[in-house]
């Protein structure tokens, strides 16, 4: 199986995601496709003075397919909305596997945690920002984000701030 963009009538990608799944399940090819995407992300705006959330689609108009195209294929162009694949002629190209992972949010951890200049329990100087010179101990630790929290004492109160390992020395 490979992934592959659909191109689907925009602003539909939800719906058509949604049939997509159903006429798989129809035609008995739902084993042949492993996973059917609308690629988005969390977006946070300000309206009227309240914070609100919103899904924002990174590439409108298509949704991705992890799929088996040979035995797979005719079912999916045939789901009302999909107006074709992203190919040359009657060949879909399929997309690079590390691609799609970014676009879906699941990069791999890119350190070990064994190689993470901090680690859980530590005592840490915060080096730089508003916080600079405070003392505190790692609570957690973001490998993907590479930042740690670290928990403070501001005005006699433990509190925690995330904190990028590049701004943190380790006491001894």
């Amino acid at each position: 199986m490979e992934w592959y963009a659909l191109q689907v009538t925009t602003g539909r990608e939800n719906s058509v995601q949604a049939r997509v799944l159903e006429q798989l399940e129809r035609k008995g090819a739902s084993k042949y496709v492993s996973e059917v995407a609308v690629p988005s992300m969390v977006v946070i705006e300000i309206k009227d003075n309240q914070r609100v959330e919103r899904q924002q689609r990174l590439m409108p108009g298509y949704i991705l397919v992890h799929a088996d195209w040979i035995k797979a294929g005719v079912a999916l162009l045939a789901v009302n909305g999909v107006r074709g694949f992203v190919g040359q002629g009657e060949d879909p190209a399929p997309m690079d596997a590390k691609e799609v992972s970014k676009l879906l949010g699941r990069q791999s951890k890119t350190v070990d945690p064994e190689t993470a200049p901090v680690k859980i329990g530590q005592q840490v100087r915060i080096t730089s920002g508003p916080l600079c010179d405070f003392e505190g101990e790692v609570t957690q630790i973001d490998l993907r984000a590479q930042q740690a929290t670290v928990t403070v004492q501001i005005f006699g109160r433990a509190t925690p701030a995330q904190i990028q390992w590049r701004h943190l020395k380790a006491q001894h």
